[in-house]
């Protein structure tokens, strides 16, 4: 099945490619390791709470696929939930960027809670558009295409992400207040998840079968029988686990680099980014190993260079 042989194909890579495009351009804006966990040591004076933060990330997105996901597969077509997931997303992030405008540099306390209660329900919302994100992909991208297009989202979203980087820098150099700054980055992540929106509601969603022996068999049995016979899946989640464990330290080489160097605020932007160089530069790499060869090589690549770093 060729990709651009079929406007229904043609039309689903685009959509996916516009979302994952602005999608990139949200994360740079709010990026967890870097933009999220300065904000949090600024307005609670714990790094440890930074470092939750990524745990908390991580559990938000594995937690509702375990209870959503056998009541998802039974549905033919899950376009829906991924429009909620995305509109929830959305709305955490612009209703976070109110409360920082307001409250951030007078009662950063309830600006605290506000986050970790909003930024809870934004990683929730985010399982659950993982669980219906791959199972569309799957029905609508061929499986040679998608390193392709994994590729084309970050090459493009790279330069909107590189741009965005720049404008974090001269947000957070701006004088006056942290609060007016960090809310300003929460209300651009808004605006562009808002705009990644529309990529998904352009989709054309083929329908789906649900699974044959769903009526004999439940789903945690299922699961059950999957983690004891397939060897290859328990490896792929263990390599996962620990390629995300390696990421912990991340959000405190920001903290670090601000407390211990004395270096601005600013320099968040250009920690933002060379993130997104490194992406721009291995992101169209990975995706064409990936479809000539196989993505486990991929992710052999990217655990010894995460190693080496």
């Amino acid at each position: 099945m060729k990709l651009f042989g079929d406007n229904f194909y043609k039309r689903n890579f685009l959509a996916f490619l516009f979302h994952g495009v602005f999608l990139n351009m949200a994360t740079a804006f709010s990026q967890l390791t870097t933009i999220q966990s300065s904000f949090v040591y600024l307005i609670t004076g714990s790094s440890l709470l930074s470092g939750v933060l990524f745990a908390a990330n991580r559990a938000g997105m594995i937690i509702p696929q375990m209870f959503l996901a056998p009541i998802i597969e039974k549905r033919a077509y899950k376009k829906i939930f991924l429009l909620l997931a995305v509109s929830i997303r959305g709305v955490s992030w612009l209703a976070i960027a109110v409360v920082t405008y307001f409250y951030a540099d007078t009662h950063p306390q309830i600006v605290a809670l506000v986050y970790f209660a909003v930024t809870l329900v934004f990683f929730l919302a985010g399982g659950m558009g993982d669980v219906t994100y791959y199972d569309i992909l799957a029905k609508s991208i061929p499986t040679g295409a998608r390193g392709r297009l994994s590729g084309a989202k970050i090459l493009f979203g790279g330069a909107l992400s590189m741009a965005a980087g720049y404008l974090t820098k001269l947000i957070l150099s701006r004088p006056g207040g942290f609060g007016a700054n960090y809310a300003l980055l929460f209300l651009l992540t808004a605006f562009a998840l808002f705009i990644a929106f529309f990529g998904f509601y352009s989709l054309k969603e083929p329908p789906g079968k649900p699974p044959r022996e769903a009526h004999k068999e439940s789903y945690k049995k299922r699961v059950l029988r999957l983690v004891r016979s397939d060897h290859n899946f328990m490896r792929f989640v263990f390599a996962e686990f620990f390629l995300n464990a390696s990421m912990i330290l991340f959000p405190f080489y920001v903290i670090y680099a601000k407390e211990e160097l004395g270096m601005p605020l600013e320099v968040i932007g250009i920690f933002v980014t060379i993130q997104i160089v490194g992406e721009l530069v291995s992101g169209p790499v990975l995706g064409w190993i990936g479809d000539r060869y196989n993505f486990r090589l991929v992710m052999i690549l990217v655990g010894a260079a995460s190693f080496m770093a």
